[in-house]
C-alpha cells in the first residue's frame, strides 16, 4: 500500500503544477460564474428564429401568428408577408433562420370545402434539427384558430342544428375556453426522464443543463490532458514494477486524477450555488453525481493509460472525444427532445448520465457511469498485469 499512497501523493503534486490543469481549475469556476450571472438576470438561454408569412388582409393567418404568443417555446416567430417568401427561403438556407411557414390566404376557404392540404407550406434547411419543435407550436395555433369553424360544421352537419344555433353554441363554448385555456391543446416540452407533474422543476431548464455540461466537459478535458506525461513514463517505469506494483501505481494515478477533478467540480458548484442556486439540486445529490462522473472519467483514463504507448495520440483522440461529447453528450441540449433515436446515441456518453442525473433524472443514469468505472478499472488492471508478464519474459 505504500506504493499506492506514494504514487497518489506525488501524482497529485504533479497535477497541481501542470499549466493545463491550473488553467482548467481557474477557468471552470470563472466560466460558470459568467453563465450563472447571465441566467440569474433572467435572460433567455435559447432563442431560435422562425418566420411566418401571411398575406395582407388575411385575418385567419394573422390570428394564427398572434396565437403563437400564447404558447411557451424557445422560438421567436417573426411576421412577414407573402412577398417576402424569397427572403425567407434565403434566410432558412443560410441558417440565419431555423425554419419558416407560409400560410395560404385560401387556408380557411379550403378547410370549409374539406380540403386543408397546402394551407401551410414549411421551409426548412437540411441542417435544421429544431423545426420539429416549431411544427408543434404552429400546429397548435392553427388548431386553436380552426377549432370554432370545425365545431360549427360538426354541429350543423352531424347533429343537424341550424347554422345560426351552431354558431351561437360554438361562440359561447369558446368564450369559456378563452378563460380556461389550460384545457386546450398546447405543446409542452418535457425533458427526458422528467415526471409529468405539470410543472418542470427549475433545475431542468436549458441554463442548468448548460452549467452542468460545462462542468462535464472541463472535467473530461482535465482527465484527458493529465495522461500524456504518465504515458511517456510507462516504458521506463513498468519493467521495474511487479504485477501488483503496476496495479497499485495505476490506482494511485487514478485516485489523484479523481481528487483533482472533484476539487475543480466542487469549486464550480460553489460558484453556481452562490450566483444562481436555482440551477442546482441539493448539494449532497450534486456532489454524489459529480463523484460518480469523475470516478468514471478517472477509471476510463486509467484504461487509456494502460492501452496507449505513445503520448502524442492522446491529443488527437482527446480533442475528437471532446467535440463528440459537446455535440452528442447532452451538454447544451437534451437530445431526447429530438426523438428516441437521438436519446439512444447520447446514452453512450458518460456526460449524458451525469447531466441527466444531476438535473433530477432517475438512477438509470448511473448505468453508463457504472459501466465506465467497472470497465475502465477492469481493463486497466488486466493490461497492467499483462504488461508485467511481457516485461518479465523479455528480461528472461
Amino acid at each position: 500500500m505504500r506504493l499506492l499512497s506514494r504514487t497518489f501523493t506525488v501524482t497529485l503534486k504533479r497535477l497541481s503544477r501542470q499549466a493545463a490543469v491550473l488553467a482548467l481549475t481557474l477557468m471552470l469556476p470563472l466560466l460558470c460564474a459568467l453563465i450563472a450571472v447571465f441566467l440569474a438576470r433572467g435572460e433567455k438561454t435559447l432563442e431560435i428564429r422562425a418566420g411566418v408569412a401571411v398575406a395582407p388582409g388575411d385575418e385567419f393567418g394573422a390570428a394564427v401568428f398572434e396565437g403563437l404568443s400564447r404558447f411557451e417555446s424557445p422560438f421567436v416567430f417573426e411576421l412577414y408577408t407573402l412577398d417576402d417568401t424569397a427572403v425567407l427561403e434565403e434566410m432558412v438556407m443560410t441558417g440565419e433562420m431555423e425554419c419558416a411557414y407560409i400560410i395560404s390566404p385560401e387556408f380557411l376557404a379550403r378547410m370549409r370545402n374539406g380540403r386543408a392540404d397546402g394551407g401551410v407550406v414549411r421551409l426548412i434547411s437540411p441542417r435544421s434539427v429544431f423545426h420539429v419543435l416549431a411544427d408543434e407550436t404552429i400546429f397548435a395555433s392553427v388548431l386553436w384558430q380552426t377549432a370554432p369553424e370545425t365545431n360549427r360544421g360538426l354541429l350543423a352537419g352531424v347533429l343537424g342544428l341550424e347554422p345560426e344555433l351552431a354558431a351561437e353554441i360554438v361562440r359561447e363554448s369558446f368564450a369559456y375556453y378563452q378563460e380556461h385555456d389550460d384545457i386546450f391543446l398546447a405543446p409542452i416540452y418535457i425533458y427526458h426522464g422528467q415526471e409529468e407533474s405539470g410543472e418542470a422543476p427549475a433545475s431542468r431548464g436549458a441554463g442548468a443543463r448548460l452549467l452542468h455540461g460545462v462542468i462535464a466537459l472541463f472535467l473530461l478535458a482535465g482527465g484527458i490532458w493529465a495522461l500524456p506525461c504518465f504515458i511517456k513514463e510507462k516504458p521506463a517505469l513498468f519493467p521495474r514494477l511487479s504485477r501488483a506494483g503496476a496495479r497499485r501505481y495505476l490506482l494511485g494515478v487514478g485516485g489523484a486524477i479523481f481528487l483533482m477533478g472533484m476539487i475543480q467540480g466542487a469549486l464550480a458548484l460553489a460558484v453556481i450555488r452562490a450566483l444562481h442556486p436555482a440551477a442546482l439540486r441539493g448539494l449532497p445529490a450534486e456532489l454524489g453525481w459529480l463523484a460518480a462522473y469523475q470516478l468514471a472519467v478517472s477509471m476510463a483514463g486509467l484504461a487509456v493509460l494502460a492501452i496507449l504507448r505513445r503520448s502524442d495520440l492522446i491529443y488527437g483522440v482527446g480533442v475528437f472525444l471532446l467535440l463528440l461529447t459537446a455535440a452528442l453528450g447532452g451538454v447544451a441540449l437534451d437530445l431526447a427532445e429530438l426523438g428516441p433515436a437521438f436519446a439512444g446515441v447520447s446514452r453512450f456518453f458518460i456526460s449524458s448520465g451525469y447531466i441527466d442525473g444531476a438535473l433530477g433524472g432517475g438512477l438509470q443514469n448511473l448505468i453508463p457511469l457504472a459501466a465506465a468505472v467497472l470497465g475502465g478499472a477492469a481493463l486497466a488492471l488486466t493490461l497492467a498485469g499483462r504488461a508485467e508478464r511481457r516485461n518479465n519474459g523479455a528480461n528472461a
